[in-house]
């Protein structure tokens, strides 16, 4: 089933573009905005902050904190309840809240075991590359691919972690979360682990593939573009798949091919 959620959440992207793009246009707008007024606000001449970055800087913050989880919450509507999203979103949704204090929870729990893996991780990979050193083979390539199979092992098993702790946050976006917590989304995805396995690693090996496209692009301006919309692409991947999941599991849906 790995494949086919992968699949799935692909597609949904894919086949409801329009929709996707009512969910977070305006939304990333805003915060494209106010990126480019933090770059113009730094002082070229003197190389130090102008003072209105004092202001911009906790503004973006807030916005992020109140922007993401609409649009995920905005997104799990439109894909379980078929509430098609505005233009404008609305900014006064109450679940908003529980939706980011819950995800920081999530992302607290998982720190420890995510320091672990990037420790080992990268302990190995640094460890490939010193044997090759003394054998006389590393180079450019070797240390490519060990780079990029390292990328894709920690985004596997991170992206793994996340989703069968995080089927509790589509249930707060549906007011579904009385008794649906942190500890019953691990439960319910303890029976499809292996497919939420293999769906992190497809996710994971799309992420570092996609990352090496915006390098290949000269211009400084399409390249920061293209990787942008790659991001999106790939954040409402997962949003998606977690939707899906949610849709399964809990609401019993079948996963339609």
């Amino acid at each position: 089933m790995g494949w086919k959620l992968f699949k799935h959440a692909f597609q949904m992207v894919t086949g409801n573009l329009h929709a996707a793009l009512r969910a977070t246009l305006v939304p990333m707008l805003i915060l494209a905005g106010m990126f480019v007024l933090i770059i113009m606000g730094w002082d070229q001449s003197l190389g130090q902050p102008s003072p209105v970055l004092l202001f911009l800087v906790p503004a973006i913050l807030i916005m992020c904190i109140v922007l993401f989880p609409l649009i995920a919450i905005t997104w799990h509507r439109y894909v379980l309840k078929e509430e098609f999203p505005r233009w404008i979103p609305r900014l006064g949704d109450k679940r908003i809240g529980a939706y980011f204090w819950t995800s920081v929870l999530i992302g607290l729990i998982l720190m420890i075991p995510s320091m672990i893996i990037s420790t080992i991780v990268s302990a190995l990979f640094w460890a490939s590359l010193e044997e090759a050193a003394l054998n006389g083979q590393q180079d450019i390539l070797q240390f490519s691919i060990s780079g990029v199979l390292a990328g894709i092992l920690m985004g596997t098993l991170a992206g793994f972690l996340w989703m069968r702790c995080a089927l509790c946050l589509p249930a707060i976006a549906l007011n579904e979360d009385e008794n649906f917590g942190i500890g019953a989304s691990w439960s319910k995805t303890s029976g499809v682990s292996k497919d939420v396995l293999v769906f992190a690693f497809f996710l994971a090996v799309l992420n570092v593939a996609a990352s090496f496209v915006p390098i290949m692009i000269g211009q400084v301006v399409v390249r920061d573009i293209l990787s942008i919309v790659i991001n999106w692409f790939t954040f409402m991947i997962g949003l998606s798949a977690l939707t899906t999941l949610y849709g399964h599991l809990v609401e019993k849906r079948p996963l339609i091919d």
